[in-house]
């Protein structure tokens, strides 16, 4: 739902949305503040940038589901106790610095990892749905933690998801549409049971998502830092600028401040700038209602790049034709 072809057309589907949302609120709320969280998250956060002048945000648990695993892995009594430095893009973030209680963390997690793997580790009741096999192969190539959730990360390498052989050696498993319809269903039944004041009880504990702390900010005036998407004006140095992309952010009542952490280090940067690459040229054609120019993004996708170009083409062509209904930029020329 991020990049490839899958996640092209749903960004092409849902800009036309919000440049309507961003419309919206230029017209019936000019002092809003804008909070995403929906996917695609560069390219639709982007899209509401562009398109209206106020505070726009995207949110992402990835970088707590990373935060979570550390601390589980190290016996560590809470998130406080770890200090990171990460940047990248939506899913795919690298924590390129990492201190536990004022400690070299990666040199804790290297003794932790000493004669056994990631998916060693995972706890037996988890192992149905956890893996870290990917996770483990990108540490132990680039000696840094991204998104600890394989079947995310795999949308960045073409070597995954596009080999059968590969899928099963790295046990990466992929959702079903009628899975996907049957947890639907299940949270319409959760939404209607709250509606009839029957809360779950996972939903009766605060959760790490911080829609209520940035509200707070912006009313009452109580900064604070966390992990945001925003467009790149510095914050990571050698990624293309006006790009989105995903750092820690200070929220106060004048905005969203992206804090600058650097350089990514190779090859985090070259497999991250090719996907903003895309991105980018993806919500052009989508504004722009540009068919050539959406064509050229997702053969510029390298998770196509076992492809040739004309059968890249008929593959956009016909996931475009079958969501024509959802496409009006592009309207008369499907």
């Amino acid at each position: 739902d991020t990049v490839g072809p899958g996640g092209w057309a749903r960004a092409l589907r849902n800009v036309p949305v919000f440049i309507d949302l961003a419309e919206r609120v230029n017209r019936l709320a000019p002092k809003a503040v804008i909070l995403n969280y929906t996917n695609p998250m560069a390219q639709l956060t982007k899209t509401l940038a562009l398109t209206t002048d106020r505070p726009v945000v995207g949110l992402c648990h990835g970088l707590f589901e990373a935060l979570a695993v550390l601390q589980r892995l190290l016996d560590l009594e809470g998130e406080e106790e770890i200090s990171a430095v990460y940047g990248g893009i939506n899913h795919f973030f690298w924590i390129t610095s990492l201190a536990i209680r004022g400690e070299d963390g990666y040199r804790m997690l290297a003794e932790k990892l000493d004669g056994c793997s990631f998916p060693e580790l995972v706890p037996p009741e988890h192992r149905d749905h956890v893996r870290w096999h990917v996770a483990d192969e990108l540490y132990r190539q680039t000696g840094m933690l991204t998104y600890m959730a394989d079947r995310h990360i795999t949308e960045f390498f073409p070597q995954y998801l596009t080999s059968p052989e590969n899928l099963e050696r790295y046990h990466v498993k992929r959702t079903s549409i009628q899975e996907r319809l049957e947890g639907m269903r299940k949270r319409e039944a959760e939404i209607d049971g709250m509606i009839r004041g029957e809360i779950p009880a996972s939903y009766k504990e605060r959760s790490r998502e911080t829609a209520a702390d940035i509200i707070n900010a912006f009313v009452t005036g109580r900064s604070f830092v966390d992990v945001g998407n925003t467009p790149n004006v510095g914050q990571i140095s050698n990624l293309p600028m006006g790009s989105v992309v995903e750092t820690p952010v200070l929220v106060t009542p004048t905005g969203f401040h992206p804090v600058c952490v650097g350089t990514l280090p190779e090859p985090a940067r070259t497999w991250v700038e090719r996907y903003t690459r895309v991105q980018d040229l993806t919500v052009e054609a989508a504004i722009e209602g540009d068919l050539e120019k959406a064509l050229t993004a997702l053969i510029l996708d390298p998770l196509v790049s076992h492809l040739n170009f004309d059968q890249v083409r008929e593959m956009g062509l016909k996931l475009l034709r079958a969501n024509s209904a959802y496409l009006p930029q592009f309207r008369g020329e499907l």
